[in-house]
Order: structure tokens, then sequence, then C-alpha cells
């Protein structure tokens, strides 16, 4: 980026913020009216020991009430009034120059152009117009001297040539450096002016972002317990309630043709019913913890979520492949709670949806993935179908942790779902 770049865009030239624009207000009448009585005091004190001037008094006056009323528009329109009041400088200092060479009148055309840089809102037009005037008072310092205007009232015995100039030439350099002072000191604060509240929008506009981020991730933190929430008490529930209902149908029928297995499939109803209670226990007080101290199911529950789920003509074989001993305990909770769950939900489906009388359940773990598999050899149940939330909650479970899915009907017959994890 090249000098003349860094300049324009630190005069927010090629900006598209706009400044928001106020109303005209108490504030504007303030300064404006501050600013005549000012320079009417100013220029009062210098009649009082001043000889008789070319103008007269209202002229005087005439001058300096224009000039002020013209501060008051300098926020609400800063380009006219800086055009303006730069023009009223011109104008004042040719044919009144007892107020347009008073300190405290030019400071009315120092506020303008202040103003005229720091409020605009259409940069390149304000930059242009300060361009402007400044060719324009190049142009009018140059024909006041031509003519010996700015001259008038100079006595010449009075100048001893004691500088490096001559009188003229003195006179045109302490006029010029004076003038420009004024100029860019105006037009470099009213930019900085800009700048700082181009900044201080920017931080608001931060703030306001980073707020919508806060709430919008509060709402997601909701949102995601708020699946968890549902995914367990899912996996929990239907789990158990269809162990439940299977292990009763199987008590039902064999209540009169054999009551020891029937004693038994009502035994397996207890239990499950009693697992069902303590996991929803486990699973509240997850919940209102304050921590993450609270038990949660991994692989290691597995043995006993197969003996569960095992009855009556169902079987259910559990192999768990290592790499190395204990791989499968040293499995990260969240990895582990996540492959539990997904067995857990994939035996209760093949217990209520298939015709299926047995399942295996296959567990490998090694050192950069663990996976889980459960497949059957049965069909669809007619008139079986379920919500699809415990399929969908399985893939969100997978996504979550980044891992891979395969679900579906297998070529040799059965269901197959099987989940991969990484480790990393």
């Amino acid at each position: 980026m090249t000098f003349v770049d860094r300049v324009l865009r630190w005069l927010g030239a090629e900006d598209d913020w706009q400044r928001p624009r106020p109303r005209i207000g108490r504030s504007d009448w303030l300064v404006a009216g501050f600013s005549f009585l000012l320079a009417a005091m100013t220029v009062e004190a210098l009649r009082s020991f001043v000889g008789p001037s070319g103008t007269s008094v209202w002229q005087q006056y005439l001058t300096l009430a224009t000039a002020g009323l013209l501060l008051i528009f300098r926020r609400r329109y800063p380009i006219v009034t800086m055009v303006a009041l730069g023009l009223h400088f011109f104008i004042a200092c040719t044919w009144v120059p007892e107020v347009g060479y008073s300190f405290t009148y030019q400071m009315i055309p120092f506020l303008g152009l202040y103003s005229g840089m720091s409020w605009a809102r259409e940069r390149k037009a304000a930059l242009m117009a300060a361009i402007g005037l400044a060719l324009g008072f190049v142009l009018w310092l140059t024909w006041m001297f031509a003519l010996g205007r700015a001259l008038e009232g100079f006595n010449a015995e009075q100048a001893t040539g004691r500088g490096l100039f001559s009188p003229a030439v003195g006179a045109v350099i302490y006029t010029a450096i004076c003038n420009a002072i004024y100029f860019f000191a105006a037009f470099l604060m009213g930019a900085g002016a800009w700048n700082q509240a181009r900044q201080h929008a920017a931080v608001v506009e931060q703030a306001r972002i980073i707020q919508e981020q806060s709430e919008d991730l509060a709402r997601g933190a909701v949102l995601a317990d708020r699946l968890r929430l549902a995914q367990e008490l899912h996996d929990v529930v239907a789990h158990h309630v269809a162990v439940t209902g299977v292990q009763a149908g199987a008590a039902r029928k064999l209540l009169s043709r054999d009551p020891e297995q029937a004693a038994l499939a009502l035994a397996n109803v207890e239990a499950s019913s009693r697992d069902a209670v303590g996991q929803m226990r486990d699973l509240l007080g997850t919940l209102r913890a304050d921590d993450a101290d609270q038990y949660q199911p991994t692989v290691g529950d597995l043995p006993s979520l197969v003996d569960s789920v095992t009855g009556p003509g169902f079987e259910v074989d559990l192999q768990v492949i290592e790499d190395a001993p204990g791989a499968a305990e040293r499995l990260p909770l969240p990895v582990g709670l996540c492959l539990y769950r997904i067995t857990q939900e994939s035996l209760s489906n093949v217990r209520r949806h298939s015709t299926a009388h047995g399942a295996r359940v296959v567990l490998r773990v090694d050192s950069s993935r663990a996976e889980v598999e459960v497949t059957d050899d049965g069909r669809p149940l007619g008139n079986t179908s379920g919500s699809r939330f415990g399929q969908q909650g399985i893939r969100e479970r997978v996504n979550a942790l980044g891992g891979e899915l395969d679900m579906g009907p297998r070529l040799d017959g059965g269901y197959r779902v099987r989940a991969r994890m990484p480790l990393s």
C-alpha cells in the first residue's frame, strides 16, 4: 500500500461507513451563539482602541451574525456549511477586514472546516471541497497581494527592513503561514475525529456481533443439551421397555406350558425394570450435577447389557477384540458411552422390529479407533415401524465424535449396524 493509499484510507475516501448525521440540537445553537458573542466582543474591543475603520458597525455585525447562523448547520449539513463558511471567510477578509482578520472570527471558518471533515458522510466530496477551498485560498491570496489590497494600511515608514524579506514579501509569507496552519489544523483534526468515530462504531458493531454470537451459542448449548437428554432418555427407556415387552410376551406364552421358563422371563422383566429405574436415576443425577463425576455406562458394561437382552428364544453373542489387553477399558468416556448406547439401541431394534432369534456384538479396539458391530439374521416384522428417533440418535452420536457409520440390511440376510470412532 502506497503512502497516498494510506492517506486516502485514513481520510475515509474508500470507506462505505457513514457517520450517523444528528439533528440540529441545543448544542449547535450554543456553539453558534457563543462563537458569535466571542467574536462580537473582540470586534468591540478592537473598535475601542483602534482608529476608525472603512466599514460600518452594522456591516461588521451582519458579517458576524451570518457566520454564526451558518455554524448552526455544521453537523447536519457539514460539506455545505464548510464551503459556505470558506466563502464567507474570503468575503469578510476582502470587504470587512476588521472582522475577517480578527482571531475570534477566524475560529468560525476553522470550526466549519473541522466539522466538514469530521461529520461528512460523503468522504470523497468532503475531500474535494477541502481541496477546492485550499486552492481558492491560494488564488485569493495571490489576487489580494497582486492588487496591493493586503498591504492597505501598511505604513512603509515603519518598515525597518531588518528581516530577511522585503516588507511586501514578508507580509505575504506571514499571512500564508498563519492561514495554512489554520487550514491544515482544522482539516487534520476533523479527519482524526471522523476516524475516532469510525473506530468507535466498529467497536460497537463488534460488541453487537459478539453479543449475537453469544446468544446463538447459548441457544445452541441449550439445544445440544435437549438433544442429548432426548437421546439418553430414548436409549434408556426404549431399550428397557422393549426388553420388558418381549420378556412379558414370552412369559405369557410359556406360563401354561413351561412355568420355569415363564418364571425366568418374569425375572428378566423384574431385573430390566429395576435396571431401567437405576439408569434413569443415574441419568437425572448427571443432568443435575455440577460436575462429570456421575457414573455413565461404557463398553465395560456391555456384558450386563447382553445379559439383560438375552432371554428365552433369543441369544446374544459378545466378542471383544483388542490389540492390547485392557484397551477397551481405557477408551475415552465419550467414545465408550457412544458405543454402549449404539449397541443398546441396535439390540432393542432387533428385539422389537425383527424376526431374529439372536444377535452378535463385536467390539474392536486398537490404537487409533474403536468399532462396534451389531448383526442379526432376521427379517423386518410388519407393522412395527418405529419413530426413527433411535437411528437418528445413532447418527447424531457418531457425527458428534467424528466417526463413521454403516447401517442397513446385509446381502446374506439380517441387519447390520457398524460404528467406527477415532481415538485421536
